[in-house]
């Protein structure tokens, strides 16, 4: 039995980027699932992609701190640290 996830995930298709190097550098991606502890999302396979990157959403106006869990080619799991609902944009 696979266990229950702490939240509901969404499943999207929402443009976004990740940004690292204190903001200097960025990558664009697609978000395909969505859920206050996480996202699912697709970019080049062949980018590099540090552990810990801020993920930038514009069309729900958040930009929240994230961690990267799992990838496998171009696509790839982060967990999002910290979240706060009622301030997503940071």
């Amino acid at each position: 039995m696979t266990p229950k996830r702490e939240s509901e995930r969404q499943r999207t298709f929402i443009a976004a980027r990740l940004t690292f190097g204190g903001g200097a550098l960025s990558i664009a991606c697609n978000v395909r699932d969505l859920s206050q502890h996480g996202a699912r999302i697709t970019f080049e396979p062949e980018a590099t992609i540090p552990n810990r990157v801020k993920l930038e959403i514009p069309a729900r106006g958040i930009s929240q701190e994230a961690e990267l869990r799992w990838r496998h080619g171009g696509v790839a799991g982060v967990e999002i640290l910290n979240w706060d609902a009622r301030n997503p944009a940071d």
